[in-house]
């Protein structure tokens, strides 16, 4: 019996270092399925942080075409810091284009022109629409060009009433900080409120009071010029009647020095307006040299991706490859996209 018993402790040895082996193991294992479940409970309670998509938007310019861009400065005062903003889906509104048409044809009377595509008269005003400017135009032709705006905040309440019945259901804000003035109608001279014979104020929706552009449009869905009786004298509209749903997450937004680096180092911005002063042609093929002197933050609506998301609008100067000044407005994201 002596010879087995160190054989039978080497055997229980042997079996305490399997349990043992084993325990830990099964220790492992389950610390290793707990920290799973906290980490996807961790996940469900804690809110990921949306991103936008990085789709040919961001890119591409109103006109078509993309841009590169080298040098782009800001010269200006920066804006106001936002730490965070709600990316927002979109879809079609209850209220559609057919709807407002025909209710404008029918109010005011109107007759689709023979042989012309688009455009409908009547008496005292007509509705056409521009394919290229992807908007309609809706005009009194009646114009009064001699006497002064005496009423500007009547004409402003009544732009407010005619976009409600023209337009139900659309939760558009009237832009009152951003009202413009004129001396005549029709060539819509800017000028001083004091001296103003029409005033123009813009409709937009909005996502935590900024307003909301569709697509590349550099002026707001709605805008409403009225004349010196406080009469409704011109209406551009875009065809896309929209509602809108901020997300419950937010999103960092970048700052001005961020962005600039998307559009210089990835050509991340497009070109939603651009002019020639001496209304030569130009190129936007590559942009050598930028000083941009004003900015704001505002959202785009992407039709392609169903998203709002926020974007910073630049303004200045640009100088092309053949050394061309151009006025133009740029939009680059204010959020992070991927």
């Amino acid at each position: 019996m002596s010879q087995l018993e160190p054989a039978m402790n080497n055997t229980n040895n042997i079996l305490q270092d399997n349990i043992l082996k084993n325990r830990w193991v099964t220790i492992l294992l389950v610390f290793s399925l707990v920290g799973l479940i906290a980490t996807a409970i961790f996940r469900l309670i804690t809110p990921t942080e949306p991103v936008a998509p990085k789709t040919e938007f961001i890119t591409t310019n109103q006109a078509g075409g993309s841009t590169s861009f080298n040098n782009i400065r800001f010269t200006g005062s920066p804006p106001s810091p936002i730490e965070s903003l709600p990316l927002a889906t979109i879809q079609p509104s209850q209220t559609t284009l057919d709807y407002v048409r025909e209710q404008l044809i029918a109010n005011y009377q109107l007759q689709q022109v023979v042989g012309i595509s688009g455009l409908w008269s009547g008496n005292t005003h007509t509705l056409s629409y521009n394919e290229e400017a992807d908007e309609y135009l809706f005009y009194a032709l009646d114009t009064l060009e001699d006497s002064l705006l005496t009423e500007p905040n009547l004409a402003i309440e009544n732009a407010q009433a005619f976009v409600r019945a023209t337009f139900p259901n659309l939760p558009l804000v009237a832009q009152r900080e951003s009202v413009t003035y004129f001396q005549g109608l029709e060539e819509l001279e800017e000028t001083t409120r004091s001296e103003a014979m029409a005033l123009e104020i813009s409709f937009a929706y909005a996502v935590e009071n900024i307003p909301v552009y569709i697509g590349h449009q550099r002026t707001a869905p709605i805008t409403v010029v009225v004349n010196s009786l406080n009469e409704i004298q011109k209406v551009v509209f875009q065809p896309h009647f929209l509602t809108i749903t901020p997300a419950e997450e937010l999103s960092k937004v970048i700052d001005l020095s961020a962005a600039l680096e998307s559009i210089n180092n990835r050509d991340e911005a497009s070109i939603v307006s651009a002019y020639e002063t001496t209304t030569g042609v130009f190129s936007l093929a590559e942009i050598q040299d930028g000083a941009l002197d004003s900015v704001r933050l505002e959202y785009r609506a992407d039709l392609e991706s169903g998203l709002a998301y926020p974007f910073y609008r630049l303004t200045g100067e640009l100088v092309n490859t053949d050394g061309q000044t151009i006025q133009a407005e740029i939009i680059t994201p204010a959020v992070k996209t991927q």
